[in-house]
C-alpha cells in the first residue's frame, strides 16, 4: 500500500497550528483566560444565596397556605433560569408541597449528601433545610443542569480543550491556504544570484525548473525564446503552454510528468509547441530532482529546438525524392536506349549486334574445359518472298512478328533468340547439346505452323512454315560466327530437301554440299 505523503506546505501548517494550540494551553494555565476554580466557587455561592432567597420566601408562603402563590412562584424561577433543572420544597417526611421543571428529577429525595462527592462540589444540586420553632419540617432542592453538558461529551467539554481543537482544525486550514497563496505568489528566482541566472541564458538549449506541481521555478532565456508570444511567468504551470507530441502513440503523460512519476530520466522526446507557423520542434530531456531523502522534489528540463533541423531534412527528404524520380526516370529512359540498341523494333528480338555481344561469352563458357556444349538454331520462313509478293508487306511484317513471338515462347529464359535477318532468326542455347536442340527446334516449328493458323485466320489461303538448322559448340566451329555458319549449312541442307523440317549439320554432308554448289549457299525461291 503506498503511504500518504503530506506536502511540505501541509506539515508546516499543522506545526503552526500546533504552536496556535499550545499557547491556548498556556494562557488557560497561566492567565486563567477561560476561568479556573474561583469562578466555580463564585457561580456556586450564588446558586445557595439563590436558594436560600426562595427558600425564606417559600417558607413564608407556606405558613400562610399561599401554596398556588409558591408553585407560580417556583415556575417562573425555572422559566427564567434555563440552567435550573428543577426546584421542589419536600417536607421531612419526603412529601412534595410544590415543584417546578423536571418532574423526574424533583421526585427524587435526597440532596447535597446523597449526591456523588464528585457532582456535589460541582453544586448541580443544592438543599436548603426549612425550620419552624427550631424543628426541621422541610427542605427547599434546586437542581441544576451539569455546567459542561453540551454536544461534546467528558473532558471534550472543557471550554479550553474545545477552544484549542477549533484553533488547531481551523488554523492548519487556514495556515495551509495562506501559506500556499504565499508561497505560490513569491518569485523564487530571487533567491537565484544573478551569475547564475546569466549562465542560464547563455545556454543553447531552453532550460526549465519546475517544482514537485509542475510550476516553473527558473527558466532561461532560450526556453521563453520558445513561446515569445506567450508571457511565461514562474508559478505557472508549464503544462498549461500548447504541447503537442509528435508520435500521437507514445504515452500522452507529460516527459517531465512521467519524469517524476517514475523517479527515472526521460530522454528525447519529441514535442511541438505552438500552433502554426510560430510552432516550434524540440526534443524533450527530463530529470527528477530529489532531495536528501530521495523524494523526487521537482524536475529540469531541457528543450533542445530542432525546427530548423527538421525543417532542412524535410527540405533535403524532397530533394532525395526529386532526385530517385529523376533516376527512375533516367533508368528508365536507359533501358529504353538500352532496348532500342539491343532490340528489334518488329519483333522486339535481339539484333544481331546485341546477339554477338550476349552470345560470345556464353559460347567461350561452352568451349572451356568444363564447359558443357551449346547449340544454335538458324530459322528461316519459307517462301517468305511470295508471301509479300502476294498478300503485301503488311501481311509479311504479321507473319514475321507471330513467328518471333512463339519462339520467345517456346524458348527457355536463358535462351537468346535474335532476328538474324529479314525472316531469318538465329537462336543460342546453352547447356543444350545438337540432339537436344533438334527437339527443340522440331516443336517449334510444327508450333509456329499452328500459330500462324491461328493468328492469320483470316488469309486461309496463306500457309506458313519454317526450316532450321542445327549446330552445337562440339562440331568444330571456334566462334559464334563459326557456329552460325554450320548452323546456316544445316539450313540449306533443310531447305533443299523439301523446307518445313529440321537438320543437323554434318561436316561430311557439308563438305559435299560445298564441292558442288562451291561457295554460294543462296537458296532460290520454289
Amino acid at each position: 500500500m503506498k503511504h500518504l505523503r503530506v506536502g511540505p506546505i501541509t506539515q508546516i501548517a499543522m506545526a503552526l497550528a500546533l504552536m496556535a494550540c499550545m499557547l491556548v494551553l498556556v494562557a488557560s494555565a497561566l492567565l486563567k483566560v477561560f476561568g479556573g476554580g474561583d469562578d466555580a466557587d463564585e457561580r456556586t455561592r450564588a446558586r445557595r444565596a439563590l436558594a436560600d432567597s426562595i427558600a425564606l420566601y417559600g417558607a413564608g408562603l407556606v405558613q400562610r397556605g399561599e401554596v398556588d402563590a409558591l408553585q407560580t412562584l417556583l415556575r417562573d424561577v425555572v422559566a427564567r433560569e434555563p440552567r435550573i433543572e428543577s426546584i421542589v420544597l419536600r417536607r421531612a417526611s419526603g412529601g412534595i408541597v410544590a415543584q417546578a421543571g423536571d418532574a423526574a428529577r424533583a421526585a427524587r429525595p435526597g440532596g447535597a449528601a446523597d449526591e456523588a462527592p464528585d457532582e456535589a462540589d460541582r453544586g448541580e444540586r443544592i438543599k436548603v433545610p426549612l425550620f419552624a420553632a427550631k424543628v426541621h419540617w422541610g427542605d427547599l432542592e434546586l437542581a441544576y443542569r451539569d455546567a459542561r453538558t453540551g454536544p461534546l461529551p467528558g473532558w471534550l467539554g472543557d471550554p479550553t480543550v474545545t477552544t484549542a481543537l477549533f484553533v488547531f482544525i481551523a488554523g492548519s486550514l487556514g495556515f495551509g491556504l495562506f501559506m500556499r497563496r504565499v508561497l505560490q505568489h513569491l518569485d523564487p528566482a530571487a533567491a537565484v544570484p544573478e551569475r547564475v541566472r546569466v549562465a542560464f541564458d547563455t545556454l543553447v538549449e531552453g532550460i526549465t525548473i519546475l517544482d514537485g506541481e509542475g510550476r516553473i521555478v527558473l527558466t532561461n532565456q532560450a526556453f521563453r525564446s520558445l513561446r515569445a508570444d506567450v508571457d511565461i511567468r514562474d508559478g505557472m504551470a508549464l503544462s498549461s503552454l500548447s504541447w503537442h507530441l509528435v508520435d500521437p502513440e507514445s504515452d500522452p503523460l507529460h516527459p517531465w510528468a512521467r519524469a517524476m512519476n517514475a523517479s527515472q530520466i526521460v530522454t528525447s522526446v519529441g514535442m511541438r509547441v505552438g500552433e502554426g507557423d510560430e510552432a516550434r520542434d524540440v526534443l524533450v530531456t527530463c530529470s527528477p530532482i530529489r532531495d536528501g531523502r530521495g523524494e523526487v522534489r521537482g524536475c529540469l528540463v531541457s528543450f533542445a529546438d530542432v525546427t530548423e533541423v527538421g525543417r532542412a531534412n524535410t527540405r533535403l527528404r524532397g530533394a532525395l525524392s526529386e532526385l530517385e524520380r529523376s533516376r527512375a526516370e533516367i533508368e528508365a529512359k536507359n533501358l529504353a536506349l538500352q532496348r532500342a540498341a539491343t532490340r528489334d523494333p518488329l519483333t522486339d528480338c535481339l539484333n544481331r549486334r546485341a546477339f554477338a555481344e550476349m552470345g560470345e561469352p556464353l559460347l567461350a563458357r561452352a568451349l572451356g574445359p568444363q564447359g558443357r556444349p551449346a547449340a544454335a538454331l538458324l530459322l528461316d520462313i519459307d517462301y517468305f518472298k511470295s508471301v509479300n509478293d502476294r498478300f503485301g508487306h503488311a501481311v509479311g511484317d504479321r507473319v514475321i512478328r507471330t513467328v518471333a513471338a512463339t519462339l520467345r515462347e517456346e524458348m527457355r529464359p536463358g535462351d537468346l533468340v535474335a532476328r538474324h535477318g529479314g525472316e531469318e532468326f538465329a537462336v543460342l542455347m546453352p547447356d543444350c547439346a545438337a540432339g537436344d536442340a533438334e527437339v527443340v527446334a522440331d516443336r517449334v516449328r510444327r508450333r509456329i505452323v499452328e500459330r500462324c493458323l491461328e493468328h492469320l485466320s483470316d488469309l486461309p489461303a496463306l500457309q506458313v512454315t519454317v526450316s532450321v538448322g542445327v549446330s552445337d559448340s562440339t562440331l568444330g566451329a571456334p566462334t559464334l560466327d563459326g557456329l552460325l555458319d554450320q548452323a546456316d549449312t544445316a539450313l540449306y541442307r533443310a531447305k533443299r530437301s523439301g523446307r518445313n523440317r529440321v537438320r543437323v549439320h554434318d561436316p561430311a554432308a557439308a563438305e559435299a554440299v560445298a564441292a558442288r554448289t562451291g561457295a554460294d549457299h543462296t537458296v532460290g525461291e520454289i
